[in-house]
């Protein structure tokens, strides 16, 4: 998904191949610069839209329950039945709202509360993982320097002051 199909709708879309197709052409910088504006305005418009409508509750619980356990291993169907709607409306309403998948949220979650542990334990990276919900730590690394751009061994490196 590009970030202009998911937020700036056909618009943006529009705009985008615009600036590509113009880009190609002539790369003349004010109609470029035009664009460019042009399809900031209109993210910036569907952005503001969607803070106008607002988040409905039941998705902000499903958020709660991500934060205050981010580590539990959950269905999305379990979201979806805790707040009362089908499941794929649910994944939908989640992504429209906060810009990602439910799992991709959680592991984000997941990834920030190992770097807190990184930088202020000792514990083996092997506790770390199975605390933060990963499967084992090849999947802790893996999802971390996705996340990151450093293994976690390198970030907890970069995090503690020299002697």
């Amino acid at each position: 998904d590009s970030v202009v199909g998911n937020a700036g709708g056909w618009v943006g879309a529009w705009l985008a191949d615009r600036l590509h197709q113009e880009f190609l052409a002539t790369r003349e910088r004010l109609i470029v610069e035009g664009l460019l504006l042009a399809m900031i305005g209109a993210l910036r418009r569907q952005d503001v839209r969607r803070e106008r409508s607002g988040t409905p509750a039941w998705l902000q619980r499903a958020r709660a329950m991500l934060h205050d356990q981010p580590a539990v291993d959950r269905r999305l169907a379990d979201f979806a039945a805790e707040a009362g709607v089908h499941p794929s409306h649910f994944a939908r309403s989640f992504r429209n709202a906060f810009g990602c998948s439910v799992g991709e949220y959680q592991r984000r979650l997941r990834v920030e509360r190992g770097a807190r542990l990184l930088q202020h334990t000792t514990r083996p990276l092997s506790q770390i993982a199975l605390e933060c919900g990963f499967a084992d730590q090849s999947h802790f690394t893996r999802a971390f320097r996705r996340e990151k751009g450093v293994t976690p061994a390198v970030y907890r490196r970069m995090q503690r002051p020299s002697r």
